[in-house]
């Protein structure tokens, strides 16, 4: 079963007023997804939303460039050759247990991700922009897309191997292990075990108020308390 659906977006240009149509598709996928590949230009959005498996939405025209394909409980989601670079294309998941993401897109990734034990890769140039609670999470940054975390974990694992910003400043974490690898900072809060390992030229900066630091230099980085 398939439903199409559609709704009507004005936008506004100077003077003129241009109607925008939004086609919506909800597509019947297997009943559980626990890992997530995204790659391509598409925009991905996780919700808690439960009432619905996948979700593609496009500017008209542009929903025969989405593509989704299930295989053994893993939604791979992307575009197909032929879509304009700009045209809207979104992809939304509800409401399942995720334990893996994998991001090389150039769009952007967001949402409220459900899972108790998550593992997330950013190797796209996208903004990966989560909001994550959960018992362990585990982040591998090997490419300059800007990753933004917020929510809590017990247990936070960052391994950082890039020249860009990872901000996980927002997302409160009990015990927590930061590996610095590359030239860019890496943000994180921690409240109880914070071990920071840094092997490269970027810095590691933490929330004060931990309780146990463990710091090991290897590199030219320094580990910075913020106030």
């Amino acid at each position: 079963m398939i439903l199409c659906l559609a709704s009507l977006v004005v936008s506004c240009d100077r003077d003129s007023v241009q109607a925008l149509v939004i086609e919506e598709e909800t597509r019947v996928v297997p009943s559980e997804i626990r890992r997530v590949f995204i790659s391509d230009d598409l925009r991905f959005t996780f919700t808690q939303d439960s009432t619905f498996f996948v979700r593609a939405r496009a500017t008209e025209g542009h929903l025969g460039y989405i593509t989704t394909e299930v295989q053994s409980q893993t939604l791979f989601a992307s575009t197909v050759s032929g879509g304009l670079p700009s045209a809207y294309k979104e992809v939304q998941l509800g409401g399942y247990p995720i334990e893996f993401i994998k991001n090389d897109s150039r769009g952007i990734v967001r949402g409220n991700p459900v899972g108790q034990q998550i593992e997330v890769f950013q190797n796209g140039l996208g903004l990966l922009d989560l909001d994550i609670n959960c018992e362990s999470l585990e982040l591998t940054v090997s490419s300059p897309g800007p990753v933004n975390l917020s929510g809590s974990a017990q247990r936070l694992s960052v391994i950082h191997s890039d020249q860009h910003r990872v901000d996980c400043i927002d997302l409160q974490a009990e015990i927590a292990k930061v590996v610095n690898n590359g030239s860019g900072d890496v943000y994180v809060w921690s409240t109880d075990v914070l071990s920071i390992i840094i092997n490269g030229t970027g810095n590691v900066y933490y929330q004060s108020g931990v309780d146990n630091l463990v710091v090991e230099i290897n590199g030219l980085g320094q580990a910075i308390e913020l106030p």
